[in-house]
């Protein structure tokens, strides 16, 4: 019975489109509604944003290639508070700032790193 419940709640989420977004006015487009979004990370805006167009994302996936994420971005990544799995890509320099940080996304079900 668990199983058919776990199931219920992941199939809606697969069936939402994913949203690419590489600078903030591409974020700005975004509506409040939408629930899996790539960010193409080159700054904190595009990133900032993200969260004030879509509060509400579930899945997100950060790609920051070539750069170290800066620690706001991180504090930024709790205020999304119904982000649920975090794919995050490109960010060789974590430090236990940055891991604290990501122990504060509570409803954080799934973190995948991927690091160069």
């Amino acid at each position: 019975m668990s199983v058919l419940l776990m199931a219920a709640f992941c199939l809606p989420l697969e069936d939402e489109p994913l949203l690419t977004v590489k600078t903030a006015a591409e974020a700005a487009k975004l509506n409040t509604d939408s629930k899996r979004v790539m960010v193409v990370m080159r700054d904190y805006e595009t990133l900032e944003t993200v969260f004030k167009k879509a509060p509400n994302v579930r899945w997100l996936e950060i790609n920051y290639p070539g750069h170290e994420m800066a620690l706001k971005s991180f504090t930024l990544l709790a205020k999304f508070k119904k982000l649920e799995e975090l794919h995050l890509k490109g960010d060789p320099r974590l430090n236990d700032k940055k891991f604290a940080a990501l122990g504060s996304l509570h409803r954080l079900n799934s973190l995948h790193l991927a690091l160069p």
